[in-house]
C-alpha cells in the first residue's frame, strides 16, 4: 500500500497513471528489444520510462524499487547507445530538457554507481557534441567526473536562473539563498510544463512537478534545505534517504577520478 506524496490530485488518480503509464511502457519495451526497434521507439521509450519514474515516486513508491528501475533504464540505454544511437533527449524543449536534468540529477540521488554514471555521460556526450551541451546539466557531471569540464552556456537561461547563479558562487549559505529562490519560485518558472498545465482537465496526464536538480544540488554542495525542505514540489526524502543524512548536511556524492570512458 503506497502513499502519495504530491501535493496534487488523488492516491488513485496517481495509481490509474502508473498504471496506464506502465502497459505503454510495456508495450514499447516490446519494440525496443524486438528487432522493430528504431530511434523513434528508443526515443518515446526513454521519455516514457523516466515520466513513468517520477509519477511512481508521486504515487509512493519506496526508493528502493525506484533506484531499481531507473538502473534498469540506464543499463538498457547505455547497452542500446552502440547499436542505435539516439538522442538522448531533445534539449531545446522544456519538457525534454526537464526530464534530462531530472535523469542525471536522480543518478545523483540514487547514487548510481560510477560505471553506469560514466555510461550515461558517454550517451551524453556522444549525442549533444553538434548541438552543444548546457551548463546545469554539465554542472551535475562534474561533480562526479573531476575530469568532466561543464561548458559556459545554458539551454534554457531563463527557466533555471537561480541555480545558474548558484553555480558560479563559492560561498554555501550564498548558494542556498539561491536554491530557496528557485524553489520560492518554481512553479512560475516550470510551470508552463506540458503534464502540469494542464492538470486540472478531465485529460490530465500529471506526472509529477518535482525539482531532483535542486535535491541533488543540496546533496552535491552540502548545503542546509530548511527553509525550503516542506516545499511541495522539493523531493526532500531523496536527499535524506538511504543514510544520506548526516543530520547537518546530506552525504556527499562520491567522485569519479578517471576519465569518462577510461
Amino acid at each position: 500500500m503506497t502513499t502519495k506524496r504530491a501535493f496534487f490530485h488523488t492516491q488513485s488518480y496517481y495509481d490509474q497513471q502508473v498504471e496506464d503509464r506502465g502497459q505503454e511502457v510495456v508495450r514499447l519495451d516490446y519494440a525496443v528489444r524486438g528487432e522493430r526497434g528504431t530511434t523513434d521507439h528508443l526515443n518515446a521509450w526513454l521519455c516514457q520510462r523516466i515520466e513513468l519514474l517520477i509519477c511512481r515516486y508521486s504515487q509512493g513508491q519506496s526508493r528502493e524499487a525506484l533506484r531499481a528501475s531507473f538502473k534498469a533504464t540506464l543499463a538498457t540505454l547505455i547497452a542500446k547507445d552502440p547499436v542505435k544511437p539516439l538522442e538522448l533527449f531533445e534539449l531545446d524543449t522544456i519538457e525534454h530538457y526537464y526530464l534530462a536534468l531530472s535523469t542525471f540529477s536522480l543518478a545523483i540521488l540514487f547514487e548510481i554507481d560510477d560505471a553506469m554514471f560514466a555510461g550515461l555521460v558517454n550517451v551524453y556526450e556522444d549525442q549533444r557534441a553538434a548541438a552543444g551541451r548546457d551548463r546545469l546539466i554539465d554542472t551535475l557531471i562534474a561533480a562526479r567526473i573531476t575530469t568532466f569540464s561543464p561548458v559556459e552556456t545554458a539551454i534554457h537561461p531563463s527557466t533555471y536562473e537561480p541555480l545558474l547563479a548558484a553555480i558560479e558562487l563559492d560561498d554555501t549559505q550564498e548558494r542556498t539563498n539561491r536554491l530557496t529562490l528557485f524553489m520560492t519560485e518554481y512553479d512560475r518558472r516550470l510551470g508552463e510544463l506540458s503534464w502540469h498545465k494542464g492538470q486540472w482537465s478531465g485529460k490530465s496526464r500529471s506526472i509529477g512537478l518535482w525539482s531532483f536538480a535542486t535535491a541533488a544540488l543540496v546533496k552535491l554542495w552540502r548545503c542546509d534545505d530548511a527553509l525550503f525542505e516542506r516545499n511541495i514540489f522539493y523531493p526532500s526524502e531523496l536527499v535524506r534517504e538511504g543514510g544520506s543524512w548526516g543530520g547537518e548536511n546530506p552525504k556527499p556524492a562520491t567522485r569519479i577520478q578517471q576519465a569518462v570512458g577510461a
